[in-house]
C-alpha cells in the first residue's frame, strides 16, 4: 500500500508540474516599435450623392511610426497603449453636382470668396500629422500571431485641407440662386480642422522571423474632422478612414 501510495504521488507531481509551468510561463509585458505607411482617405460619410464620380486617387507620404506596450494578464488576453507619430494623407479628384462647399475665385470680375453649391471637377489634399494614443485589447493566439481590437484618440499637431476645382459653375447661397462660373478656385479649410480625433482600430501582429514582425491595422473615425456649423462642407460628416501596413520589432 505504501509503494502503491508513492508511485501515485510521483505520477501526481509529474503531470502538474508541467501543467503548473505551462499556465505561468508567459511574458507579462512585451513591447514593440512600428513602422510602416498610412493608405487611406478622409473622406465623407455616409458617401454622398453629390458626388457622381471619383476621378483619381493617389495616396500621399503618410508614414506611421509606434512604439506599443502589451501587459498580458493570462496566456491569451493583454491590454495595449502605445504612442505614435500618425501621417493621414491623400489626394482625391472627383466630379460633383451642387456640393455644398466655399470657393475663393481669384480672379476676373467676379473675384472673391463664395458658398453655395458647386458643380464641376474639384480635387483636394488633406494632409494632417497627429500624435496618436491606441488603446486596446490584445489576444495572442500563439508565439507568432496575435490581434488587437479598441480605441484610438488623436491629438492633431498640424493640418492642412487645400484643393481646387475647375471648369464648373456655383449657385449661391445654394442651388437655385445666382450662377457664378468658375474656371478656377481654390480652398483652404486649416484653420476649421477639429484638433481632435477618436475612433475604433483594429489590427494584428505576426512575427516571421526572431523578433522582426509585421503588423497592420484599420482605423474608423468616430468625430467628423470639421465642426458641423462650418459651410465650406455643410452637410458633410468627413472623417477618417485609413488602413496602415509595415514592420515590427519586438524590444
Amino acid at each position: 500500500m505504501k509503494h502503491l501510495f508513492l508511485i501515485i504521488s510521483i505520477i501526481s507531481i509529474a503531470f502538474s508540474n508541467p501543467l503548473k509551468a505551462e499556465k505561468t510561463a508567459y511574458e507579462r509585458s512585451t513591447y514593440r516599435v512600428k513602422f510602416g505607411e498610412n493608405i487611406g482617405g478622409t473622406l465623407p460619410m455616409p458617401f454622398p450623392a453629390e458626388i457622381r464620380k471619383i476621378t483619381s486617387f493617389n495616396p500621399l507620404f503618410s508614414p506611421y511610426v509606434a512604439i506599443e506596450a502589451t501587459r498580458w494578464f493570462s496566456q491569451k488576453w493583454g491590454v495595449t497603449a502605445g504612442l505614435a507619430l500618425d501621417i493621414r494623407g491623400m489626394a482625391a479628384g472627383a466630379d460633383v453636382l451642387y456640393f455644398n462647399t466655399e470657393l475663393t475665385v481669384g480672379e476676373g470680375e467676379q473675384s472673391g470668396v463664395f458658398n453655395g453649391t458647386y458643380s464641376g471637377f474639384v480635387e483636394m489634399r488633406p494632409k494632417n500629422i497627429y500624435v496618436t494614443l491606441p488603446v486596446m485589447a490584445a489576444y495572442r493566439f500563439n508565439s507568432a500571431w496575435d490581434i488587437n481590437f479598441g480605441l484610438y484618440v488623436s491629438y492633431l499637431g498640424s493640418g492642412s485641407f487645400k484643393g481646387v476645382a475647375k471648369d464648373g459653375y456655383m449657385r449661391t447661397p445654394n442651388s437655385t440662386g445666382e450662377r457664378i462660373d468658375i474656371t478656377s478656385a481654390t480652398f483652404d479649410f486649416a484653420d476649421e480642422l477639429r484638433k481632435f480625433d477618436c475612433g475604433l482600430m483594429v489590427g494584428g501582429n505576426w512575427n516571421f522571423w526572431g523578433n522582426f514582425g509585421a503588423y497592420a491595422h484599420f482605423i474608423y473615425g468616430f468625430i467628423p474632422i470639421f465642426p458641423g456649423d462650418f459651410e465650406g462642407v455643410s452637410g458633410y460628416r468627413m472623417t477618417n478612414l485609413y488602413g496602415s501596413l509595415g514592420l515590427s520589432y519586438k524590444l
